[in-house]
């Protein structure tokens, strides 16, 4: 459900063709931080995205990483942002649920 002008194609399809398989996946080129769920009948799949690490073209978030932690019934996920010296401090924390 992204908006803008990178919408993929057939993009829901693949997702939910890939969420039985997967438990995690690592998506890209959105310049935005997220961690969107699909439900499959055994467990969860979470699509996530972080803003830009490196560019210092103006984005809708500021430039950051994400750090995830696995462990069997979650991933932790930690957003670091870029301060104005360049430095990464740690923002915002998810957990996100791996079963049903």
């Amino acid at each position: 459900d992204a908006d803008g002008r990178a919408n993929t194609r057939r993009g829901r399809e693949a997702a939910i063709a890939l969420a039985p398989h997967c438990d995690l996946v690592l998506t890209g080129h959105l310049h935005r931080t997220f961690a969107l769920p699909i439900h499959a009948p055994s467990h969860t799949c979470w699509f996530v995205g972080a803003s830009t690490a490196f560019s210092a073209r103006t984005r809708i978030e500021p430039a950051g990483f994400n750090e995830i932690t696995i462990t069997p019934d979650e991933f932790h996920l930690t957003r670091h942002i870029a301060r104005p010296d360049l430095s990464f401090e740690p923002g915002e924390s998810f957990k996100l649920a791996r079963k049903p």
